[in-house]
């Protein structure tokens, strides 16, 4: 591609209004980005992005403390995706930021929403073709497994005692405890467990067409984009407390319920409110789902409503 030289050398030139750093607050690049910022003339403002989650925080004191404490307080603005973001940066780090703004993680809805809408016209052959029965209540449980992470395997062992034949879990993801949740599998653990592995885009979309709920049951999780496909896929939602965009995506009871992955009892009862919907109830839950990620994850108004305060703080 050419580019004419003056456009060129006008980007060249041009220094932004503002500078968005991305990456984690540790790595050297954004550091170094965020000094030179301030000891550039006429830098620009420096905004630092954070997916902060109070579960994830090791250093509570210390070098490493300090440190972050001067890059937040230092940055113009902190950009998070959530409350729980915000909340972990003012209160569980007690720091304070100049300012907040608020840019959700955000998925490709054309493909969540609307192709998962047109794969459901053929969920009787996606869903037989999964080995489910018309009566089964499919659990989709896309994750890694990695166990100290995702819990998935915690999860299987919360379900074992149920011994209800029309649940079926299908998990979607391949990981280093593949072995170990295998081999529990196969002592007995729970019947109706298909390890899918890894998924690419079209194979997620039909597993979403065929199942009935999406459940995430981490011990620690910033803000997984699964929550927000399954949200335009119109699933019912059994999310961990640990996921940093719970407040956002549910509204326990509306479109789902909220669990603590070291309760085992808080996954049984949800699990058991599940299955004791009717397809109709499961559907309703489906479409307040809907209406959460319209309301809180649209790609094009949630970028709209960032650039919006963005020029408001500084115009």
């Amino acid at each position: 591609m050419h580019l004419n030289p003056g456009i060129v050398k006008d980007l060249v030139m041009r220094r932004p209004s503002w500078v968005l750093l991305g990456g984690s607050w540790l790595m050297p690049t954004v550091v170094s980005s965020a000094i030179a910022q301030r000891t550039l003339p006429g830098g620009a403002d420096v905004l630092h992005w954070s997916e902060a989650n109070a579960p994830y925080s090791i250093h509570q004191t210390g070098v490493v403390a300090t440190a972050r404490r001067l890059l937040y307080e230092g940055a113009d603005a902190c950009v998070v995706p959530g409350r729980v973001a915000e909340e972990t940066i003012r209160i569980a780090w007690g720091i304070s930021p100049r300012r907040v703004l608020m840019l959700p993680n955000i998925v490709d809805e054309r493909v969540y929403r609307d192709h998962v809408r047109d794969a459901r016209s053929h969920r009787p052959a996606i869903r037989a073709n999964l080995g489910l029965e018309p009566t089964d209540v499919a659990l989709l449980v896309p994750a890694k497994l990695h166990e100290a992470t995702k819990g998935v395997l915690n999860f299987l062992r919360a379900l074992s005692p149920l011994g209800r034949d029309d649940m079926k879990v299908l998990v979607a993801g391949e990981g280093p405890d593949r072995a170990a949740t295998e081999g529990w599998l196969s002592e007995g653990g729970l019947s109706g467990v298909t390890l899918l592995g890894h998924c690419d885009q079209e194979a997620m979309i039909n597993v979403l067409a065929a199942c009935d709920c999406m459940v995430l049951p981490s011990f620690h999780d910033p803000n997984p984009l699964a929550v927000v496909e399954a949200l335009w896929a119109r699933l019912p939602l059994i999310v961990s407390r640990a996921c940093g965009n719970w407040p956002e995506a549910v509204r326990e009871g509306e479109n789902g319920w909220l669990v603590d992955p070291s309760d085992h009892d808080t996954i049984r009862r949800a699990v058991l409110a599940l299955l004791a919907l009717s397809p109709e109830e499961r559907g309703a839950m489906g479409r307040a789902s809907l209406a959460l990620a319209e309301g809180a994850f649209a790609s094009e108004a949630a970028v709209r409503r960032f650039i919006d305060d963005l020029s408001v703080a500084y115009p």
